[in-house]
């Protein structure tokens, strides 16, 4: 397996093709274009997948592991289905439910249960997730307890 860029392909297979069409055509200001909005939500992703791998090695830039493919084209979904003017409809629970598991997975990688595979051709190191400059630093043993030192405290 290697690491992926999500295309717009990738979307438009998990949406029907009367959705993707609303997604890029409706709810547009002046000036916007619906393919530059789902390109933006796609980086948005691609970025919080990453992030969520940031403990291994990453691979290039806007990729991610192909293991989380179908977890990242959930969370996308969702997320720009949510750009339409209706309730309901294109938002059904199970997609929500999709996300929700998308989610839980991510978190499983960022904790070491889900294992991704290395990238065969890794990011610089520029562009690798930089690692936690914050040291634990745990409490110092006792040495002597009030028992220990004969009375001088007195015990109880």
């Amino acid at each position: 397996m290697a690491w992926i860029t999500l295309v717009k392909a990738d979307l438009k297979g998990v949406l029907a093709g009367a959705e993707y069409n609303a997604i890029t055509t409706a709810a547009l200001n002046a000036g916007q274009d619906g393919g530059d909005l789902v390109e933006e939500e796609m980086n948005k992703v691609t970025n919080l997948v990453r992030g969520f791998c940031g403990k291994g090695t990453l691979g290039l830039a806007d990729t991610i592991p192909d293991e989380l493919k179908d977890a990242a084209l959930n969370i996308l979904r969702v997320n720009v289905i949510t750009r339409l003017p209706m309730k309901g409809g294109s938002l059904t629970e199970a997609r929500m439910e999709a996300k929700d598991d998308a989610m839980r997975l991510l978190r499983d990688v960022a904790s070491g249960k889900f294992s991704v595979v290395r990238p065969v051709n890794p990011a610089p190191d520029a562009q690798q997730a930089a690692t936690s400059s914050i040291k634990t630093i745990s409490a110092p043993r006792k040495r002597f307890t009030r028992s220990s030192l004969g009375g001088l405290y007195g015990t109880r």
